[in-house]
């Protein structure tokens, strides 16, 4: 059975899934040392996401004590100046309040005339306590944080485009230089609106690095690596979590913090030497000539020799192209295509909503932040594991589908354990815990369960509107939370009944394990599949046979 396809033209093409494995192998030396390069971006997208844990960390708060009180001590001065009826504790955080009693003796409750002053016992400095954000102007702490995460849906969408209109590494590039620029700017800004913007114009970039690096690493591996590395380059993102809990305890100033951090990312400024465009990208450009060099330096690097790898380029047949530049109509563009892209984001909304909520809704108990954040950093570990033993085993719809069903039935068990029935409330945690590392599962796979059921031609495009459907389930988090408020069984119920919802759009989706990446929108019209044996190593892929019916 031929395993070509037939061009416009007449001319036999050959899948870039057979042209990678003929010409330096689905995996060696030089995949490997690319894939460690773009595993390193999870790093600052860590840092970016989640620094707000350390840049606004609650903290205790009371009036500044006057210069004619000042033979007080600090404790002294918050017991004799607060109003009356308000009781304080030290040990609680964000327990303050905004008014002082009068000290010349009156009743009323007065204006903290001369500001602030906070506990700095844990964090000497932070974006609360420099720029006064307590007293009605806490939810600015939200703000910021909101604006942030739009940044990096914005970024998923335009870098998400241009990489599939220009190349991969011109965009991974410019986000780099513009994540470092405004990095520093945003740990120097004198105001919280300048902050506010600078950081708001780093998560655009850090949202283009996070699709753009994850579809570089699909591309430039075959067989069953495809669905190895793209699992592990996501281990540093808990790895960067864990070590900015490190950073954080050693660095309290907020200022020297965000900027160690930015000075960190600058580092990968590096990559406009290291990291190469991606050839396969190059290639359904119709760029064959830049493609081969590339491949020919990678097939040195894994030991190939320049005479065998001629050889084995020479006798491959044209590849498919597409040069028209690429839109978010193209995901829509088919019937096929348009199915698939409506479930996709659908389920990335749920996963977004389910992974947000569950998370917060535990919340972090830890007395020690830096801790609980090192910890939770490492945690996520074994859940990625987990994610690659049963991908192979299973399959990626059928690992995403299983795991989302359990998190399912978890989440609606909660219910019939209400809080406070049983010592430490273990049911709750066990089940809450299971319904974690299920969310965190299906979140793991489902990037590469999307990447392959994209077409080249339009994956960083996909992958980047997907990811906005995530974001904006992860905003509705708060809101689904808030609605314990009304009935404690509501967060868990919506919960359940959004991973039921998702099990089922799963099962419309067709499974990917074993199947050629396809290169152009075209290829989707190929729906049924048989499986044949490479002879150079023992995955099976799918190869489409001419005449099969369409989805």
């Amino acid at each position: 059975m031929s395993n070509e396809r037939k061009s416009n033209s007449g001319k036999s093409e050959t899948s870039t899934e057979e042209w990678l494995e003929i010409t330096i192998g689905n995996f060696g030396k030089w995949q490997c040392w690319i894939s460690f390069l773009l595993s390193l971006f999870k790093f600052p997208i860590a840092w970016v996401q989640m620094s707000i844990i350390f840049l606004a960390r609650s903290t205790q708060f009371w009036c500044s004590q006057p210069i004619e009180f000042s033979n007080m001590t600090e404790q002294q001065w918050v017991e004799f100046s607060r109003p009356s009826g308000e009781k304080y504790d030290l040990n609680q955080l964000n327990n303050g309040f905004c008014n002082m009693k009068d000290l010349s003796g009156g009743n009323e409750s007065l204006p903290c005339s001369d500001g602030y002053d906070y506990n700095r016992t844990v964090f000497e400095s932070s974006i609360i306590t420099e720029w006064d954000l307590i007293c009605g102007k806490e939810r600015l702490v939200d703000v910021s944080q909101i604006i942030l995460m739009s940044g990096i849906l914005i970024g998923n969408i335009l870098f998400g485009l241009y990489a599939d209109r220009y190349g991969r590494k011109i965009i991974l590039i410019i986000c780099i230089v513009i994540q470092t620029i405004f990095g520093f700017i945003a740990s120097w800004s004198p105001w919280y609106w300048g902050f506010v913007i600078s950081r708001f114009l780093v998560a655009v970039a850090n949202g283009g690095t996070l699709v753009v690096s994850f579809v570089m690493c699909v591309e430039i591996v075959g067989g069953k690596w495809r669905a190895i590395i793209p699992i592990l380059v996501q281990t540093p993102f808990g790895i960067g979590y864990s070590f900015m809990g490190v950073l954080a305890y050693y660095i309290r100033n907020w200022r020297q913090f965000q900027y160690t951090l930015s000075a960190i990312s600058a580092l990968f400024l590096w990559y406009i030497w290291l990291i190469p465009e991606s050839p396969r990208w190059l290639f359904v450009k119709g760029r064959q000539m830049e493609g081969r060099r590339i491949l020919e330096k990678a097939a040195k690097f894994n030991g190939i020799k320049t005479e065998v790898f001629e050889q084995n380029f020479e006798k491959l047949s044209s590849l498919p192209t597409d040069t028209k530049k690429p839109s978010f109509g193209d995901l829509f563009s088919t019937p096929i295509l348009a199915k698939r892209t409506i479930w996709l984001c659908l389920i990335w909304f749920f996963d977004g909503i389910s992974f947000f909520t569950i998370t917060q809704y535990v919340g972090h108990v830890g007395q020690n932040i830096f801790l609980t954040v090192i910890a939770g950093g490492f945690l996520t570990i074994p859940g990625q594991l987990i994610c690659l033993y049963m991908i192979d085993k299973f399959g990626r719809r059928n690992t995403i589908a299983s795991w989302t069903l359990v998190s399912a039935v978890c989440f609606l068990s909660i219910i019939y354990f209400p809080k406070g029935m049983y010592p430490h409330d273990w049911q709750r945690l066990t089940l809450t815990g299971i319904g974690i590392i299920g969310v965190s599962i299906s979140l793991c796979a489902v990037y590469l369960f999307t990447g392959e059921l994209l077409p080249t031609v339009i994956r960083n495009t996909g992958l980047g509107l997907c990811s906005v459907c995530s974001r904006i389930g992860s905003m509705l988090a708060p809101l689904i939370i808030s609605l314990h408020d009304i009935a404690p069984f509501l967060p868990l119920l919506l919960l359940g009944i959004f991973n039921v919802i998702e099990f089922f759009l799963l099962l419309m989706l067709p499974e990917t394990a074993g199947t050629h990446l396809p290169e152009v929108i075209s290829d989707l019209e190929v729906k049924k599949y048989k499986s044949k044996k490479h002879k150079n190593n023992n995955d099976y892929v799918a190869v489409p046979t001419v005449g099969d019916p369409k989805v």
